[in-house]
């Protein structure tokens, strides 16, 4: 027994809400053609402000999303089951149980999974989290504005690059 179980400071025991357990989360599951996944956020309701942590769950042929990186969020991945293929920077590379992937922030973090084998592809997904973030697709030639974080899906807008305008542009 550790010596905060023994004190009685075992946070379990007080039913902290800074604690939860995968198990006690339900699946949500996204899909738009080939992209989809099922995910479990767990950090959103226990008070994490400057990380998020999802377990992600591919089906076999499945894509996770579009190919992208990321201007403030710094995303790590950890391959629990399953094998894949990582498309990182533009190179795929074969990944399987207990990979460690790292995506920092700009072009060097682009990142995209698919699940290339039989079984479920499952990876821990680990990142910062701030107000705002701002991705980019490569493939697709897009910006998405995150405000108030990734996981606040109704507060993002996506832009097309030839879209763009002038600074100035309707300012009287």
């Amino acid at each position: 027994m550790s010596d905060s179980t023994a004190t009685g400071n075992d946070l379990r025991a007080t039913d902290s809400p800074r604690i939860t357990n995968f198990e006690s989360v339900e699946w949500k599951s996204y899909s738009k053609g080939r992209f989809g996944c099922d995910v479990k956020s767990v950090t959103s309701g226990i008070g994490a402000k400057n990380l998020d942590c999802t377990l992600i769950r591919l089906a076999p042929g499945q894509v996770n999303g579009p190919y992208h990186y990321h201007h403030v969020a710094e995303e790590h991945f950890i391959v629990l089951e399953g094998n894949g293929v990582a498309r990182l920077d533009g190179r795929e590379i074969e990944i399987g149980p207990n990979d460690v992937i790292v995506c920092p922030t700009g072009p060097t973090g682009a990142h995209q999974f698919t699940n290339t084998g039989t079984e479920p592809l499952v990876y821990l997904a680990i990142s910062t989290e701030g107000s705002i973030d701002i991705g980019e697709y490569p493939d697709s030639d897009k910006l998405v504005v995150f405000v108030d974080g990734v996981e606040a899906a109704s507060r993002f807008r996506a832009f097309r690059r030839e879209s763009q305008v002038e600074y100035w542009d309707r300012e009287n």
